[in-house]
């Protein structure tokens, strides 16, 4: 009876010994904030140099039709923000939330708009630099909207023919809201 009493308590201290070393080698698996991994992609379409930063530190400066990454965000509320290169002047400015692992993206297109106003007397197409935008009828306004820095090349030409009536080039320097009125 003694053997088998101790050989029930050799394996019953075997099982708990075999039980302690498995629960103690168990760890639960929690993403960690040092594990996790996100950037963030920033295209510059707003047709000037940029400086861009993320929570009020300067991360780069971004040339016009560039692209280019922040790496290793942290997880949480961030401010993204895009200064005219050397200036304090605010082109945009977003709020987002990093919340999920992998690749942010933030696009920064233009900001001034042209106002195109038709006095001509008749229906005029509108191109820019020979791409057709649209129609405007006569003593109607159309918006252009989204226009980056730089200039632009505009014509107007009579319904269904290629005879220019007007043009202009609008330079763009600044975010505000340009004019063409047209007349005959």
């Amino acid at each position: 009876m003694k053997k088998r009493y101790l050989r029930y308590t050799i394996s019953a201290l075997s099982l708990l010994a075999c039980l302690w070393f498995s629960f103690s080698s168990c760890k639960t698996v929690t993403g960690s904030d040092e594990d996790f991994k996100a950037s963030i992609v920033v295209y510059n379409n707003c047709g000037a140099t940029l400086d861009i930063y993320l929570d009020d530190s300067l991360q780069f400066a971004l040339g016009s039709g560039s692209t280019q990454t922040i790496e290793n965000l942290t997880k949480g509320l961030h401010t993204l923000e895009a200064f005219l290169t050397g200036t304090e002047t605010l082109i945009e400015s977003e709020s987002f939330d990093a919340t999920a692992e992998g690749a942010y993206e933030w696009a920064i297109n233009g900001k001034a708009t042209i106002i195109v106003t038709n006095k001509y007397g008749e229906t005029l197409q509108i191109y820019e630099s020979g791409e057709y935008l649209g129609y405007v009828e006569d003593d109607e306004a159309v918006t252009i909207s989204e226009v980056p820095f730089g200039s632009f090349y505009f014509e107007a030409k009579l319904v269904d023919s290629t005879t220019v009536v007007a043009s202009t080039t609008v330079t763009v320097t600044e975010i505000r809201e340009y004019t063409w009125t047209i007349t005959k």
